[in-house]
């Protein structure tokens, strides 16, 4: 810059008026002189220049104003030098005439030397039109040196002198005449500069890259604003429209594209670019500049198709001359461009009148169009915000101008309406709402609303573009029109006819179509990878926290309708919320319109016809074409109740107009939608592939796609109606009770999670504290429904699965138990040998069933044992206290007038009252009894009635070929003889305690006939038949029933059927584990057996099967009931055939684990087992003398014992067993 300033001589002052000056000339004076004193020393120079910056801020600005040049004159000189040397460093030469200014070498002086300057420019102000030239030069001369400074804080600094500049005129007096001078003709170069400078600053940090500056680039664009702002005339700022736009949009465009480390990526600064760009706007293009000369531009013709964002800079923008001039103005001079073809060449004003407003508006929208949209998912929600004041000041105070492209900002506004920012969707919402419907046609966007509503729709996958980003903004776009024109706009617009409606759910429906990948359907279940349907099951009875390993509380709070895995276009859970608003948005639109349902019945009818075609045409993929729509039909109704106003998200922003649908109108159409969900023949379908019926992989991973929106789709209707969900005239939950229920239990864990998750919803709206009470409650409802299935298993092949479901899921059976018998022996027929060659699968699950309903049946026959035993142990307590009373006599004996008449009278009388009192507390004693047993004989009967059908049942399956059947029909006949126990238990606390009080009159209790010994005596020849025809993993089972029957029995029931039935089976598999088929095969001939045999894994076998055998009699031996049924008679045989088995051919283990059993069979009858081994130790010789002192036969010993012939072996070993229980014999 030429600066034009000397020396100032001291100014004359008067001493009345002009001591502040007086006070800053002493002050300043030193330091300015001291400054100059040391321009060659670095050091010095900038402690100069600190305090001068501190004196500056100090004195009065009265008399800075006065003094000014004194200060002004070393920066002035400094700055030269800075700016000389900066233009010869750039030309590789040194800068001539500054030696003597070496500390402008220094970037720490240059710093302070911009910070002086700023502050005079603070502190001070404009006194006229020439000390406005000088400003207006010296400060874009500051600007521009400071511009091609490598440091940030200089750079920071050269801009802030602009901004203090504003302030040095505003404090002017004169304000008004410097702003006016400002914006004539005559000054337009340097304004022009002026303006050219903060864009110049902010290309070059944009073009820095990641090296460029956010926060220069920040001020640059804060900088500008503040210049239109301070300006505010559209004709002097008109011509550099181009330039200040180009800059604007450069920055807003790099944003956008380019990462976060970019300078133009900066949050803030793009805040401040689109602020200036809208201020911008508001100056040149607001309708109060333009109506004059735009009257009838409103009604213009289509926008044309917008060029590429480069293409149309390079045509708005043609960059002339840049850098400093040293004239006065020292302008950037720019070229002409097509916007401003109407100037004359010498000029730097436009005409604006239509056809520049025209072409103006038009290039700038176009430039919009490619940027706005980029900006709206700025990871910045002030950003966004910005955006937000953009579009408000295009759509409300440029209409006239941009009446031709304000889609684009409609669309701003629309996209924004959904944005995670509630303060930003806020915004947009009032913003948008506003210009809705306004009574001014200029304002108004309806019509531009409906059109791209109409747009988007048609846009929709699977015929528009499926990219993840663009379905997430075209579905956006849809949700905010929807809302955006109410209710009765969109209804009458897009659902009028049958037609349109059914085209729209077609639309819409398309977004929620589902692939197959059919092994994510098939997936494990729970978050865990919980598969196992016994720990589902178990959920079903428990109050909620955690069962092995499953958190019930986290899946209570899954809430409905949720993101379903394997979408085909809404791939993530985002993308499913804004569909899933948009459908909502649609049913809520149809329940506000019409309150009578008309409305919402029509879009439900429409779309339950297309369900109906799908289910009835069964084309490829069918199951998957209705699963879209049972999530539709969900969402649709889902929006319309009260219950989506109540969760955070977007239909908590609805207006008040958005209001739900009654309960009438919602149980009405939920009814008619629940007749459709609850169809067998979908309920029905299988989830498990089985390729013996022709029914594959794909088949069944389809099926499960489809079940698992229809199954939650019932917890989406408990939570739209709540407790009238539960209600029982509306047979809503009784209809879908079962199905839930039995799909727990699903061999697919998505659809068993499903399940889960709407049972605990359906307990969460309908006040249900656990699934178990909700099934408690609808245990009448689920009883008929099993009966009707039951009776027909070949249509309903998952009754029985249903029943194992109920019958597992019920700890507490007070409400349930009750009910079950009749199902159970329904189930039960199933089991009959005609039925069971109808369906093996059927025939297994009722067997499965059945099980379950004796596990629940050892529950009550226990529960109802102990509280009729505590009851019982009440009335003793009662009439034992009622007996210890103090029996008091009926009449009073007058001593003064006794004789021994009267006195026998009172005797006679006294004894008679005591015999009626006897007899009046039996009666009430025996009433007592009678009330127990009453009170109890309900559910006496119950378990009475399942007993007999389980073991009418069960005994014949243990002759099954299945070892499946088998087994699981041994495990029923365990559970019923566990029930029969505590049934019997329960009757012998009944008659205790009526023998207790008399014996006379126990027969009119009535008492119902014990349950235990018959089913012993009813399974016992099936058993005894299974231990005789018995093989492989059979055995085991057979004996552990067999021990189980025998600790179960009472009194001497098996005595006799021991010794004569079970004991020659145990004996036979002893001899051969199982495998020889010959009945009649002898003890001697197992070893030519064996030998003939040479199979090791049978003889490993055969020795576990021993093994048992001699386990199972220890236990009993060791039992309650070894006296009972190991009468004297029976001991001894027993005793004389387990010694063979103590020597070869049989192994150590089991010699050593039969001399053991045998020891303890001493334990029930010694002096029996004693004497039979004396009898067979007699019948041979002593091969082992040596081991007859010890208590116990070492494995060396048996050795030597197992060498000798077959009698002297079994003499040996009684001989053993005999030294081994010299301690017992001598006690005894």
């Amino acid at each position: 810059p030429n600066w034009t300033c000397s020396w100032p001589s001291t100014p004359k002052m008067k001493r009345d008026e002009d001591m502040d000056a007086r006070v800053a000339f002493q002050r300043l004076k030193p330091i300015s002189t001291e400054l100059m004193d040391r321009r060659n020393d670095a050091q010095g120079a900038r402690k100069a220049l600190v305090a001068m910056r501190d004196g500056l801020l100090q004195v009065p600005p009265d008399g800075l104003q006065v003094c000014h040049e004194l200060v002004l004159f070393p920066l002035h000189l400094i700055l030269e030098a800075v700016l000389a040397r900066r233009m010869a460093s750039e030309k590789g030469k040194e800068a001539p005439g500054f030696d003597d200014m070496r500390c402008a070498i220094h970037e720490g002086v240059a710093e302070e030397v911009y910070a002086c300057y700023r502050a005079v420019l603070e502190c001070t102000w404009c006194e006229g039109r020439e000390a406005l030239q000088q400003a207006l030069a010296r400060t874009a001369g500051v600007a521009t040196v400071c511009q091609k400074s490598d440091s940030e804080i200089v750079r920071t600094l050269g801009l802030r002198c602009l901004s203090a500049l504003i302030l040095h005129l505003r404090n002017s007096p004169r304000s008004r005449d410097l702003h006016a001078y400002l914006c004539e003709q005559a000054t337009a170069p340097a304004l022009g500069h002026l303006l050219s400078i903060p864009v110049s600053y902010a290309k070059s940090e944009i073009h820095a890259g990641s090296k460029g500056s956010k926060s220069v680039l920040q001020i640059a664009w804060s900088t500008l604003q503040e210049w239109l702002e301070f300006v505010d005339d559209p004709d002097a700022i008109a011509f550099f429209v181009p330039g200040t736009a180009s800059g604007l949009f450069l920055t807003l465009q790099r944003a956008g594209s380019l990462g976060p480390t970019t300078a133009s990526a900066g949050g803030q600064a793009v805040v401040e670019a689109i602020s200036a760009l809208s201020t911008l706007l508001q100056v040149v293009l607001a309708d109060a500049h333009c109506r004059s000369a735009l009257e009838d531009l409103a009604i213009q013709q289509n926008a044309e198709t917008g060029l590429d964002v480069v293409q149309q800079l390079n045509e708005i923008v043609k960059v002339g001359r840049q850098g400093a001039q040293k004239s006065a103005g020292g302008v950037t001079d720019l070229e002409e461009c097509d916007m401003n073809k109407n100037s004359e060449s010498t000029s730097l004003r436009c005409v604006r009148d239509r056809q520049w407003s025209s072409r103006t508006s038009q290039k700038l929208g176009d430039m919009a169009k490619q940027t706005v949209p980029v900006l709206l998912h700025h990871a910045q929600a002030s950003v966004r915000g910005a955006l937000i004041k953009l579009s408000t000041t295009v759509l409300c105070e440029c209409t006239i101008a941009f009446s031709t492209c304000r889609e684009v900002f409609v669309r701003c506004l629309l996209i924004l309406f959904q944005d995670p920012s509630e303060a930003v969707a806020r915004h947009a919402q009032k913003t948008l709402r506003a210009t809705m419907f306004h009574s001014n046609p200029c304002l108004t966007t309806d019509k531009i609303v409906s059109s791209m509503l109409q747009k988007a729709l048609t846009d929709l996958p699977p015929a528009g573009d499926p990219d993840p980003s663009c379905l997430e903004e075209n579905l956006k776009l849809i949700s905010s029109c929807m809302e955006a024109l109410g209710p009765e706009p969109l209804i009458s617009t897009f659902f009028a006819s049958e037609d349109t409606r059914s085209q729209t759910l077609d639309l819409l429906s398309g977004c929620f179509c589902l692939e197959g990948n059919h092994r994510a359907a098939l997936g494990t279940s729970w978050q865990a990878g919980h598969n196992e349907s016994a720990s589902r099951l178990q959920l079903l009875g428990t109050s909620f926290g955690h069962v092995s390993g499953i958190s019930l509380f986290e899946v209570h709070q899954q809430p409905l309708p949720r993101f379903a895995q394997g979408m085909t276009y809404l791939s993530n859970a985002s993308l499913y919320k804004y569909a899933a608003t948009a459908v909502r948005l649609l049913g809520r639109a149809a329940a506000a319109i019409d309150r009578h349902g008309s409305e919402l019945a029509g879009l439900l009818g429409c779309a339950r016809r297309k369900v109906v075609f799908i289910l009835e045409a069964r084309g490829p993929g069918w199951q998957r074409d209705a699963a879209s729509w049972f999530l539709l039909i969900n969402e649709l109704l889902y929006g319309a109740s009260t219950v989506w106003n109540t969760n955070k998200g977007y239909g908590r922003s609805a207006p008040p107009d958005w209001m739900p649908a009654t309960t009438d109108v919602l149980i009405s159409q939920i009814t008619q939608i629940m007749e459709l969900y609850a169809q067998p023949e979908l309920l029905n379908l299988p989830t498990a592939s089985n390729e013996a019926r022709g029914f594959g992989f794909r088949e069944a991973a389809d099926n499960c796609i489809m079940l698992r929106p229809l199954l939650e789709g019932v917890g989406i209707f408990a939570g739209c109606l709540g407790p009238y969900f539960a209600d029982h005239d509306a047979r809503l939950l009784p209809a879908a009770i079962c199905p839930l229920v039995e799909r727990v239990a699903d061999a697919s864990g998505l659809v068993a999670d499903s399940a889960m998750i709407s049972i605990l919803a359906v307990c969460r709206h309908c006040g249900y504290k656990n699934p178990s009470e909700m099934l408690a409650k609808n245990a009448d409802y689920i009883v008929d429904e099993l009966c009707k299935q039951l009776r027909e298993p070949s249509a309903y092949p998952q009754s029985c699965k249903l029943l194992t479901v109920v019958l597992r899921s019920q700890d507490d059976t007070s409400t349930m138990f009750p009910l079950v018998a009749e199902p159970v022996r329904l189930a039960s027929l199933i089991l009959t040998p005609t039925a069971r060659q109808g369906s093996k699968a059927v025939s297994n699950h009722a067997l499965t069933a059945l099980l379950e309903a004796m596990k629940a049946t050892v529950r009550e026959g226990k529960k109802v044992q102990e509280c009729i035993k505590l009851e019982s142990e009440d009335l003793l307590v009662s009439a034992d206290e009622e007996n210890n009373a103090p029996v008091q006599a009926p009449i009073s004996l007058d001593l003064a007038d006794s004789n021994s008449e009267s006195v026998k009278e009172f005797f006679n009388k006294y004894h008679q009252a005591k015999e009626n009192e006897t007899g009046d507390s039996v009666d009430s004693n025996l009433e007592a009894c009678q009330d127990l047993l009453a009170k109890w004989r309900k559910r006496l009967e119950n378990i009475a009635a399942i007993l007999d059908t389980a073991v009418e049942t069960v005994g014949p399956l243990f002759a099954s070929a299945s070892l499946s059947t088998k087994v699981l029909a041994m495990d029923c006949a365990l559970e019923t003889l566990y029930a029969a126990k505590f049934y019997d238990q329960a009757i012998d606390c009944i008659e205790s305690l009526a023998e207790r009080f008399t014996s006379d009159h126990t027969k009119d209790l009535d008492m119902p006939r014990r349950k235990l010994l018959p089913c012993l005596a009813q399974l016992w020849p099936d058993l005894v038949q299974s231990l005789n025809e018995g093989q492989g993993s059979s055995i085991e089972m057979s004996l552990r029933t067999l021990l189980e029957m025998v600790l179960l029995s009472r009194g001497t029931f098996l005595a006799r059927r021991w010794i004569q039935d079970a004991w020659p089976a145990c004996l036979r598999l002893m001899d051969c584990g199982g495998h020889v088929e010959s009945a009649g095969l002898l003890h001697a001939d197992y070893l030519a057996v064996r030998q003939r045999k040479q199979d090791p894994v049978s003889a490993l076998h055969v020795e576990k099967v021993q093994t048992h055998v001699l386990s199972m009699v220890d236990a009993i031996a060791t039992g309650t009931s070894a006296s009972k049924v190991l009468i004297p008679e029976n001991l001894g045989k027993m005793v004389i055939d387990l010694l063979q088995y103590g020597t070869l051919p049989f192994s150590l283990h089991v010699q050593t684990q039969c001399i053991n059993t045998l020891s303890k069979l001493a334990l029930v009858d010694c002096a029996k087992v004693v004497s039979a081994l004396k009898e067979a130790a007699s019948s041979g010789e002593d091969c082992c003398s040596s081991a007859f002192h010890n208590k116990s036969a070492s494995s060396s010993e048996l050795q030597y014992i197992s060498t000798g012939s077959n009698p002297d072996r079994r003499a040996s070993v009684a001989k053993l067993v005999l030294s081994s229980l010299q301690g017992p014999i001598s006690a005894q």
